[in-house]
C-alpha cells in the first residue's frame, strides 16, 4: 500500500497486519509489483521513482534524466519488467525500456493543448501492454487517451456520454485495464467502461455515487 504519510506498507495476511518498509512522512502516490518478478517493486513518490530488487528490502532512487517533478501514475508491463512508463503532471508521459534507469518522453498524438495538463492516471493491459490507457486532471477535452502501440502514439476518445465535455474540473480517478481482453478498461468519474480499445465509452456505474470536482 502507498500512502500520504504513513510510509510504504506490505502484508502478507491479507491486510489483518502490516509492515512499514520504509518512505515515512513521504507522498507516495502508487506502487507497482510486476507478476514476472516477486522481488521487484517500484514506487510513484512526490520526491521521483524508486526502484527495490529485494521485495522492499532496499530502494534506490532511479529515473536520472526525468524532470524534478512527483511521479503521480505508473505502469510496468506485465511482460517485460524492464518497460516502465510515469505519469508526471504537467511534464507528461514518459517511457523506460531498461528497468526505470532511463526515460523518454512519450506524447506524439496529444496536442498542444492537453499536453500540459495535469497527467495522473496510467494503466497498461495484462494481455496485451501495447494497449496503454493515460488521463489527466479535466476541464474538458476527449480524455482519457489510448495508445496500441506502446505509447509510440496517442489517440483521443471520439465518443463518450453528454455531461463531462464543459469547462468544470474533474479530478482523474483512475483507470483499470480488463485481465484478459485488451479493449476493455474502465475510467473513473463517473464509471465509464470501452470495449474498443479506448475509442468510445460507455457509462457503467449503477450503484456508484459521487464524485471529486474542483473549484475556481
Amino acid at each position: 500500500a502507498a500512502t500520504h504519510w504513513e510510509g510504504l506498507l506490505k502484508t502478507t495476511d491479507a491486510g489483518a497486519t502490516w509492515q512499514l518498509l520504509g518512505f515515512p512522512k513521504t507522498h507516495l502516490n502508487a506502487v507497482i509489483l510486476p507478476p514476472r518478478d516477486s522481488r521487484l517493486l517500484f514506487i510513484g513518490a512526490d520526491s521521483g521513482l524508486f526502484r527495490s530488487d529485494d521485495a522492499g528490502g532496499t530502494f534506490a532512487k532511479v529515473g536520472g534524466n526525468l524532470p524534478t517533478a512527483p511521479v503521480l501514475g505508473l505502469a510496468v508491463s506485465a511482460k517485460d519488467p524492464n518497460v516502465v512508463y510515469v505519469a508526471l503532471g504537467e511534464q507528461g508521459i514518459w517511457r523506460s525500456t531498461d528497468g526505470g534507469r532511463t526515460f523518454e518522453r512519450r506524447m506524439n498524438g496529444i496536442p498542444d493543448w492537453c499536453a500540459g495538463k495535469r497527467w495522473v492516471r496510467l494503466c497498461l493491459s495484462p494481455a496485451n501492454p501495447d494497449y496503454l490507457y493515460a488521463d489527466a486532471t479535466e476541464a474538458g477535452g476527449p480524455f482519457p487517451f489510448w495508445s496500441h502501440d506502446g505509447g509510440a502514439t496517442w489517440h483521443p476518445v471520439e465518443q463518450r456520454e453528454d455531461g463531462f465535455l464543459g469547462s468544470g474540473v474533474y479530478w482523474a480517478e483512475g483507470l483499470v485495464a480488463h485481465p484478459t481482453d485488451p479493449n476493455v478498461a474502465f475510467h473513473l468519474y463517473p464509471v465509464r467502461k470501452t470495449a474498443d480499445g479506448g475509442r468510445t465509452w460507455q457509462y457503467s456505474g449503477d450503484g456508484v455515487s459521487g464524485c471529486r470536482r474542483g473549484t475556481r
